[in-house]
């Protein structure tokens, strides 16, 4: 049986709730972000302009030394479940802001979440370059990627991204990486 994000990041008195609130939350968050982008729309790209791809991230792979993986493994889920959490509170406060019509605190919101998404891809970016087994570096590449497409996307293109599927991405790139550690 799979467990949601919000299972994963919920405290152990939250208890069900947690469950049943990821996919509104989930929902409102893309509803917030539709009316920031219409509020802001100096973000979205004009015609013939193009949106400049993030750089690259690739890290040399080391190959001497102790084996990390076990190590990496552990960093890598503390970092997982860190950055759920903060996100999850993060989108919690733009679905707040959206439903109090508080555009500026919406946008404050949902900024700082890619800023969290960006640090906690970065976290992980980190890890690749340390002395794992190829299956863990594949895992946390695709990670990487997934997070990337969140963090990186201009506001105006949030509100079309589908968060059921975020979290179905999320969820895969977690069960990934603990199979890989296993």
């Amino acid at each position: 049986m799979r467990r949601s994000l919000a299972h994963d990041a919920e405290s152990p008195r939250s208890g069900e709730s947690g469950r049943r609130r990821w996919p509104a939350l989930a929902l409102g968050v893309v509803a917030a972000v539709t009316v920031i982008a219409c509020a802001h729309p100096n973000e979205v790209p004009r015609p013939g302009q193009t949106v400049a791809a993030p750089p690259s991230t690739t890290r040399p792979v080391v190959t001497t030394g102790a084996d990390e993986t076990k190590t990496v493994c552990s960093q890598a889920q503390s970092l997982n479940d860190a950055a759920i959490a903060d996100l999850t509170r993060l989108l919690s406060q733009a679905q707040s802001a959206k439903a109090a019509n508080d555009t500026a605190a919406a946008l404050t919101a949902v900024t700082n979440a890619q800023k969290r998404a960006k640090e906690w891809s970065s976290g992980l970016d980190a890890l690749t370059g340390k002395n794992i087994s190829s299956r863990v570096r594949t895992a946390l590449q695709s990670g990487i990627t997934t997070i990337n497409k969140l963090a990186n996307a201009p506001l105006s293109s949030l509100a079309t991204i589908d968060p059921e599927q975020v979290q179905k991405d999320i969820t895969k790139f977690r069960d990934d990486l603990r199979t890989a550690c296993a």
